[in-house]
């Protein structure tokens, strides 16, 4: 599996997609969680932005719990999710 990456895509209506893709996991050797949370930090703060998970392949507890800690422990319409992304979400924060 690939590493976690992540790219900005502009929308026609000049709309910004945070789009993540790969390994979301501690057991993919080369992320590095710190390093990834900082590099999201600008797109955390940004309340327009619309994230995309649906290109992540694996998402394990830590990268959620990340994901999770950046968003302030909260899920909105701007955050695009697979069903089992969802569920594990849910399942972190009760």
């Amino acid at each position: 599996m690939a590493d976690a990456t992540f790219r900005v895509e502009v929308q026609p209506d000049g709309g910004r997609h945070l789009m993540l893709a790969g390994c979301w996991s501690l057991r993919q050797s080369d992320n590095n969680f710190a390093d990834l949370r900082e590099q999201l930090r600008p797109f955390f703060a940004d309340p327009f932005l619309h994230w995309d998970l649906t290109g992540v392949e694996q998402l394990d507890s830590a990268g959620a719990a990340m994901l999770l800690a950046g968003w302030e422990h909260h899920l909105d319409g701007r955050i695009k999710l697979l069903p089992q992304q969802k569920t594990q979400l849910e399942l972190l924060m009760s």
